[in-house]
C-alpha cells in the first residue's frame, strides 16, 4: 500500500531508495484534512564504473575506458570538464599522446548521468649518447627517460653498456630501455681513428714539431712502436700510446736521416710500416 504522509505545508522533501508510492494528505495546523492526493516517486538505478589512470611511453597508444559500465550505457569523452569540446562517444577509445593529458567521460544510462576523469601520464622517450674515445672500445649512456637504464646491443636488454672490440666503419644499432620500460633506439658507425704518421719532424728545441708524435695512437690501447736507423739498429720501442720520440738514443742527439717504424695495433691486429725524415739546421 502506498505510504501516507501527512503535510503541514506545500513542501516536502523525500529520497526514498528505491521506487515509492506516497498518499499525499494535506493537514492545517487545526487538525483539519484536505483532499489526498497519490505520488509516485520512480528510483533508477545509477550509472556505475570507474575509471583508472594509466601511463604510457610517448607514441604508444593508450585506452579511455570505464570500468564496470553496463554495455548499453553512452559515453561521451571530452578533455574539457565542462564538455565544450567531444573526441569520441562510446566506451574503450584508443588515442595516441605526446603529453600528459587528462580526459573526462560522462556515462548515462538513460536517465541518470555520472562524470568520471581518466589521465594519461605520458613518460619520455631515453636517448643513448654514444662514447669512443678508444678506437677498440665504444661506451653508451642513457639520457632522458627515467634511470637506471639497460641496453641491448643484439642480445637482449641488461646493464653492460659497453662494445668492444669495434669494427671501424660498422653500424651498430643500440637499445635503451629505462625504468619505466621506455625504449629508444640508435643507430651510428664506429669512428675511424686512422693513425696521422708525420713525414718529418725536427728537434731543435724551438717548441715548434720537436718530437715525432703519432695522432691518434693513444685511441688504441695495446700498441707498441719501434723505430730503426738504416742499418735495422733498434733505437726506440715504446708501449705507451701517448709517448713520443725525441729523436735521441741513449742520450745523443741522432743525426738529420731517415729513420723506419713498425706500429703494431695489437686490439686491431694491424701493423703500420715505414719511414720518416728527422731534419735538424
Amino acid at each position: 500500500p502506498p505510504e501516507e504522509i501527512y503535510m503541514a505545508s506545500d513542501k516536502e522533501s523525500f529520497n526514498p531508495d528505491e521506487t515509492t508510492n506516497y498518499t499525499l494528505i494535506p493537514r492545517t495546523e487545526k487538525g483539519c484534512i484536505g483532499e489526498k492526493k497519490e505520488l509516485t516517486i520512480h528510483v533508477f538505478e545509477p550509472t556505475e564504473g570507474t575509471t583508472k589512470d594509466t601511463m604510457v611511453c610517448i607514441g604508444e597508444r593508450a585506452f579511455l575506458r570505464v570500468n564496470d559500465g553496463a554495455a548499453d550505457n553512452r559515453y561521451v569523452w571530452s578533455t574539457s570538464p565542462e564538455f565544450t569540446d567531444t573526441i569520441a562517444i562510446g566506451n574503450r577509445q584508443e588515442v595516441f599522446l605526446e603529453e600528459t593529458t587528462t580526459y573526462y567521460v560522462k556515462a548515462t544510462n538513460g536517465t541518470c548521468e555520472k562524470q568520471l576523469e581518466q589521465t594519461i601520464h605520458v613518460a619520455p622517450q631515453p636517448n643513448i649518447i654514444v662514447n669512443q674515445e678508444e678506437a677498440q672500445i665504444i661506451t653508451l649512456e642513457g639520457e632522458g627517460g627515467t634511470a637506471p637504464y639497460l641496453f641491448d646491443l643484439g642480445s637482449g636488454f641488461e646493464q653492460t653498456n659497453t662494445i668492444t672490440p669495434v669494427v671501424p666503419g660498422w653500424t651498430y644499432t643500440a637499445k635503451v630501455k629505462d625504468e619505466k620500460g621506455c625504449v629508444g633506439e640508435m643507430t651510428f658507425v664506429a669512428e675511424r681513428h686512422d693513425l696521422i704518421i708525420p713525414e718529418y719532424f725536427t728537434p731543435q728545441g724551438d717548441g715548434t714539431n720537436d718530437t715525432w708524435k703519432i695522432i691518434n695512437l693513444n685511441r688504441y690501447a695495446n700498441v707498441r712502436v719501434s723505430i730503426f736507423d738504416r742499418h735495422g739498429k733498434k733505437l726506440f720501442e715504446s708501449t705507451d700510446p701517448e709517448q713520443e720520440w725525441d729523436g735521441t738514443y741513449n742520450g745523443y742527439a741522432l743525426p738529420s736521416e731517415d729513420y723506419w717504424y713498425i706500429i703494431n695495433l695489437y686490439d686491431t691486429r694491424v701493423t703500420y710500416k715505414g719511414h720518416f725524415t728527422l731534419i735538424r739546421n
